[in-house]
């Protein structure tokens, strides 16, 4: 579910963990790379999340806790860079730390998304526990998307919250898709489900209102779904999902506004 492979400037881009930091290499024609340039995340994750739009790349991450607890907080990252054309990234200021978030199944975060929508908004959303009382309790797991315009000055803003299709597992992979004018479509699958979910964000609220469609596509239950699928938008706002069956096969599907 996450990107990080783009085209620009007529190179080719890709952003990997080196075991120490996030980093990136570029090649014009896919055969001879660059060296590898790390970006001073002082992170070493490879759950990061990467999008760009003209020159402007964004890239989000969740910091690994590895022997925190359930309820142990973790800090949510967020970066924007100008591309060049001579392949490297000049990165604005320092990674903006937005929103701090609950770890999730056993401990971990689980995969964050980012996007740039086509009104130069910035989007982020990953899956996380809330809270309960009184102890001991389930927490329930959510669904958490959050949007900036770029001039707030307080920068991310959360728009929207809604319950995992397990309602008490946080273990389910989400992509943001920028749709035109602005909007933007989740989509999303639980390690538990075959199926796969999505939701529109219209400028105004998130519709359905209810809650999210759904459509079974026979995924494979019980796998990381973050590895199964992979979703793109065309001209008309349509988002193109190409996944794994639960047979071992490729599949597509299309998803329209809800």
């Amino acid at each position: 579910t996450q990107r990080k492979t783009f085209d620009a400037f007529g190179r080719y881009w890709v952003f990997l963990a080196t075991g120490s930091d996030i980093g990136y290499a570029t090649s014009r024609n896919g055969w001879t790379w660059s060296g590898i340039s790390t970006i001073g995340a002082g992170v070493a994750t490879t759950s990061f999340d990467v999008d760009h739009f003209g020159s402007i790349v964004v890239l989000s991450w969740l910091v690994y806790t590895p022997y925190g607890s359930s309820s142990s907080l973790t800090k949510w990252y967020f970066w924007l860079g100008i591309l060049n054309e001579n392949g490297r990234i000049a990165w604005q200021g320092l990674p903006y730390s937005f929103a701090e978030v609950r770890l999730g199944f056993r401990w971990n975060p689980m995969p964050v998304s980012v996007a740039i929508g086509t009104d130069g908004s910035y989007w982020v959303g990953t899956t996380a526990p809330g809270s309960c009382s009184p102890s001991p309790c389930t927490p329930p797991a959510w669904i958490h998307i959050f949007r900036w315009d770029g001039l707030n000055p307080n920068g991310f803003v959360e728009v929207g919250v809604w319950a995992t299709e397990m309602a008490y597992d946080t273990r389910e992979a989400l992509t943001i898709i920028a749709l035109s004018g602005g909007e933007v479509r989740v989509v999303s699958s639980h390690q538990s489900s075959s199926s796969i979910r999505w939701r529109d964000y219209t400028g105004t609220g998130w519709v359905p209102v209810a809650g999210p469609s759904t459509l079974d596509i026979l995924l494979p239950v019980y796998f990381a779904k973050e590895f199964l699928f992979s979703a793109v938008r065309d001209s008309g706002d349509a988002v193109h999902i190409v996944y794994k069956t639960a047979f071992g096969r490729l599949g597509y599907a299309t998803l329209t506004s809800p």
